[in-house]
């Protein structure tokens, strides 16, 4: 009979272990593990419960199993375990006003496409049935909308207090601030001009020109040994009802100055 080498029977060996691994056979303990699929970017599902920080009582989410629609900002999903090596993927979820995140998964297959999807950071909203998500999720979420469709919402804009009401001319004002030349302050028109930079001010200007009282009109204050003190000014404003619009020195906003003191214990000055 024809007897095998031990070179023969070392490649038959080694084709028989390649054999099995292509194939998926177990050859003793030597196995191949199946391929898990690459998830898509817009998952049809989204698992797993709520992780919900227990300290944020304020925050809302709807009853699931009902239909919704919320607004929010496209964002990826934040992983729940961040202790680890995270992966770099971006599952396209909802990231809400209170920044808490949905996932998102299309009721219809024509619109699951990441060419119709808005860009990351847009805002919009969202209408469909709110679920909870499924075991094994492993992104932060409260749970997911299967969206009927979406639509492009203006950001919310910011609401600003009202400044207060300008009291009436001639009132009688306390201000703080450092006295500054006009040149000082970029006022290249009025550079010989003398005004106060306030510390606070409630009618949202950063500066005012100083001028003294003489008989019956205002003229503008020159004495520079003030200059680069911090100061409390004590005078009438406003001073006038009707404003120039040139720019130049006369035609500026002003106290009419009654007395100033610098904050370096320095006593009151009558004008």
């Amino acid at each position: 009979m024809y007897s095998l080498s031990k070179l023969h029977l070392s490649i038959l060996l080694a084709l028989a272990v390649l054999v099995g691994l292509l194939v998926g056979i177990p050859l003793g303990k030597l196995t191949v593990p199946s391929m898990v699929p690459m998830p898509s970017i817009f998952p049809t599902r989204t698992a797993g419960e709520p992780t919900v920080d227990p300290g944020s009582s304020t925050v809302v989410i709807p009853a699931y199993d009902t239909n919704v629609t919320i607004e929010g900002t496209l964002d990826c999903l934040p992983h729940k375990d961040t202790s680890g090596v995270e992966t770099m993927e971006c599952f396209v979820g909802l990231r809400d006003d209170q920044d808490i995140y949905y996932g998102l998964a299309a009721t219809n297959s024509s619109i699951n496409d990441v060419n119709q999807f808005p860009i990351i950071g847009e805002r919009i909203g969202v209408t469909g049935m709110f679920k909870r998500p499924d075991e094994g999720n492993k992104y932060d979420i409260v749970g997911v909308i299967y969206y009927d469709y979406f639509k492009p919402v203006p950001s919310p804009q910011p609401t600003l207090p009202p400044l207060p009401t300008m009291p009436p001319v001639g009132t009688v004002q306390t201000f703080t601030g450092m006295v500054k030349t006009g040149k000082e302050i970029g006022k290249t028109y009025c550079a010989e001009g003398i005004y106060l930079e306030f510390d606070e001010n409630p009618y949202g200007m950063h500066t005012l020109q100083l001028r003294k009282k003489e008989a019956d009109r205002y003229d503008l204050f020159t004495d520079t040994s003030y200059v680069g003190h911090r100061v409390r000014v004590t005078g009438v404003y406003p001073a006038q009802t009707f404003f120039c619009e040139a720019l130049s020195c006369g035609c500026e906003d002003f106290i009419g100055v009654e007395s100033i003191v610098i904050e370096e214990n320095r006593s009151p000055r009558d004008i």
